[in-house]
């Protein structure tokens, strides 16, 4: 390009800027994510500084009248991201004030200029579009990382942190809690270097490793990509410790610091910090202000209570051998005891009940209940708390998963923002705030689950999630070849056989689902009876199905069985009644509404499931909720439900978003969505494009014809497509049997593969 042709213009403000032609917002050189609603609203704030722009304008630019939509909502949402992207206050604005029911001003001065004609940075070239994914996260944090001083030179240029990794601590006591002691002071120790700005330091999950390996220094620093290791051991005796720490330069096997505590046990928060500003000075790092106040941080003055949470920790997290969940809560009720105000524990607490009401499906109202409580509780505590605001965090997904409160998610993202930027050397941390967001927003999660992988590169959960991000874009290879890396690499890692095993069933690979989840049947249980189930029935093998129909023992997977086996013999309609008979066992995680509401759609019971989809989908009823493949499958439902009981101005809006979404950049690459098209063709009354779309569905791999599932609503969808309700204007139409015959045909001969 020569240097009269036209350039991009530029906009500077503070450490940030605005790229107009890339259409990206870049801070100190690296790439921010920002929403194209939200970015839309800066760049017309910053085409016009110290200017008000008006809500009616943005609504004119960003919200046209063809588009149904809470406008208020949906602007109110857009400014939040933005202001979140740029550390921004709305109470305390430095970038952009608020002017109360008139708009917005850009109040920071503003330096525009032409962008400079450079080469391609290696960062826009194709090849590193997924290593720049990590660069995204940017905006998760608040405003003091945000807010640091301006460096001239781009990221890529600045010097590399020191990298270490915490090996696990020997215990030489005897066998027992000791053990499990020194495996928590591990844990412990890994957070607090973790906390100093100039140091990098490796998750413990990777560290966990080579616990009781005996391999070199070099060998185990090359594979956890760190220059230093600090290692050392614990005796206990009574209440005495004697602690010993020694920090090694691994590139030239030498000790650059070593120490032997002889303490009290009371004095166990004074050897935490001793050894943490020791490695800080022989690795000559100058400590901010910040970093020596979290280093001392306790929490707790009482030593007694901070040694039952670290053993907690440590079985909580599964840190330790023969981890025990129900062992590290009756821990931490006891370090509760002792000290009330113990933020931390209460927040170990509210993990443990989270855990409960977000996976296994057992116990999950009271969970819910007291978990909510906990983490309120560890937050109220200390605002400040990375712990805190991960528990509330996640109590905010949860409410947003089975409980439709889009709200509640917005407040989870912004607490689990301001956790990882308070502690950016959390793996789980950006892995769980992966998990929560994957189906509604799957990019952001693959750059959390990418720096997930940065600070802990031997954890396998995050590989897992980044490969099914990569199956429901359509890569099925690329999926398939990094599970079965991580199978041969972590035979341990049965989330991987999970993991294929759903996307070989969205492309209709059924037999080799099958293979997959009977390797792990016994390991995860219901998830993958459900499934197998499914598979066996989508094939026409009800003997074979039958086997797998006792997918629980909890009452819950108990309904469920139930309601499928009626459905099995074309019961649909006892099927409703008894779902809508359980449903008021679960009147705060909402649990059967889904499947009933679906079940009433089938037995022509429409009245019912449109109250049932009402109360269990506000938001989205309400048109506030954005469509995501989250929540694309019981819209479509609720659409059915509105079509027909008359309500068809609502329906048609909410078809109009439905096809928006599903016919947009962000819709997942599964045969499943080109199946949910076809459903939103037909309900508009498209019949055409509905075959069209069917055969699509086909051609891509579609072959499941029972439980549609997806994987944010498990074990929710378990009703046989050939009575879908959308595809009832279709049944007189040949082409439609005929497209079920194929199906029918093909999972026959999977099925005598599979025998």
């Amino acid at each position: 390009m020569s240097e009269t042709s036209k350039t991009p213009e530029v906009h500077r403000f503070g450490v940030f800027e605005v790229d107009m032609q890339s259409r990206e917002l870049r801070k100190q050189g690296r790439r921010v994510r920002l929403q194209e609603q939200s970015f839309h609203i800066l760049s017309s704030l910053l085409q016009r500084p110290g200017e008000v722009v008006t809500r009616e304008q943005l609504r004119e630019q960003l919200w046209p009248s063809s588009v149904y939509v809470d406008f208020d909502h949906g602007l109110n949402n857009a400014i939040a991201r933005l202001r979140r992207a740029l550390g921004d206050d709305a109470a305390t604005p430095r970038f952009i004030e608020t002017l109360p029911r008139l708009g917005y001003r850009f109040i920071y001065p503003v330096d525009s200029a032409a962008a400079p004609v450079q080469p391609a940075r290696w960062w826009q070239r194709p090849w590193a579009v997924a290593s720049m994914s990590v660069v995204a996260l940017m905006v998760a944090a608040p405003a003091a990382w945000l807010m640091r001083p301006a460096v001239d030179r781009p990221a890529a240029a600045q010097p590399q942190l020191p990298a270490l990794a915490v090996l696990p601590f020997t215990s030489l006591s005897p066998p027992g809690e000791d053990q499990q002691f020194a495996d928590g002071l591990t844990e412990e120790l890994t957070a607090q270097l973790a906390g100093i700005s100039g140091l990098r330091v490796v998750a413990r999950t990777s560290a966990q490793r080579f616990k009781d390996k005996h391999e070199s220094a070099a060998a185990i620093a090359d594979a956890l990509q760190v220059g230093y290791l600090l290692e050392g051991s614990v005796r206990r005796s009574g209440e005495h410790l004697r602690i010993t720490a020694q920090l090694i330069d691994a590139r030239k096997d030498e000790h650059l610091w070593s120490q032997i505590f002889e303490r009290d046990l009371g004095d166990i928060f004074r050897i935490q910090e001793d050894i943490s500003f020791a490695v800080a000075s022989a690795l000559q790092i100058e400590l901010l202000a910040s970093d020596q106040s979290r280093i001392r941080a306790r929490g707790t003055t009482d030593p007694e209570a901070h040694r039952l949470f670290v053993i907690a920790q440590a079985h909580l997290l599964g840190r330790t051998k023969g981890a025990d969940p129900a062992l590290a809560k009756r821990l931490l009720e006891s370090a509760i005891e002792r000290d009330p105000h113990y933020a931390r524990a209460h927040a170990g607490l509210a993990r443990y009940y989270f855990r409960r009401a977000w996976g296994t499906l057992t116990e999950i109202e009271e969970s819910s209940l007291l978990g909510t409580a906990a983490a309120e509780r560890a937050f109220a505590l200390d605002p400040s708390s990375s712990e805190a605001l991960q528990a509330r965090a996640s109590f905010a997904f949860w409410r947003s998963r089975f409980q439709d409160d889009y709200e509640a998610h917005l407040a989870g993202e912004s607490d689990m923002q301001r956790a990882i930027g308070m502690d950016p050397a959390s793996s789980l941390a950006f892995e769980e705030f992966g998990r929560a967001i994957f189906w509604n927003e799957p990019d952001m999660a693959s750059s959390l689950f990418e720096r997930a992988i940065e600070v802990d590169a031997l954890c396998a959960a995050p590989h897992v999630l980044i490969a099914s991000a990569l199956g429901n874009r359509g890569q099925l290879e690329a999926a398939r070849r990094r599970c079965t890396d991580l199978i041969a690499r972590y035979p341990d890692a049965f989330g991987c056989h999970m993991a294929i095993a759903t996307l070989e069933t969205y492309f209709g690979e059924l037999v080799e689902a099958a293979t997959h989840l009977r390797a792990i049947e016994k390991r995860i249980g219901g998830a993958a009876r459900v499934q197998l189930w499914s598979v066996h029935m989508s094939l026409g093998d009800r003997s074979g199905a039958e086997q797998w129909l006792d997918f629980g023992k909890n009452p819950f997977e108990a309904h469920l069985a139930a309601a499928a086996r009626l459905a099995m013999d074309g019961r649909h309609d006892a099927a409703f009644e008894l779902l809508a008979q359980h449903r008021k066992e679960y009147p705060i995680s909402r649990l059967l509404d889904l499947p009933a509401a679906k079940f009433a759609l089938i037995a022509n019971e429409p009245h019912e499931a449109l109250q049932i989809l009402t109360e269990r989908l506000p938001y989205l009823a309400r048109g506030m909720e954005p469509i995501t493949a989250r929540n694309v499958m019981p819209a479509l439902d609720l659409a059915t439900a509105q079509l027909r009981t008359g309500a068809v101005k609502e329906s048609r809006a909410l078809l109009d978003r439905v096809a928006a979404y599903l016919d947009g950049p962000a819709a997942l690459q599964l045969p499943l969505f080109t199946f949910q098209r076809a459903r939103a063709h037909a309900l508009a009354g498209e019949h055409e494009a509905a075959l069209r779309a069917l055969d699509r569905a086909y051609q891509q791999g579609f072959r499941t014809t029972w439980a549609l599932d997806l994987r944010p609503q498990s074990l929710l969808y378990m009703d046989p497509i050939e009575a879908e309700p959308a595809f009832q204007s279709l049944r007189g139409d040949a082409r439609l049997t005929r497209w079920f015959e194929r199906l029918r045909a093909d999972n026959a001969a999977q099925l005598a593969r599979l025998k």
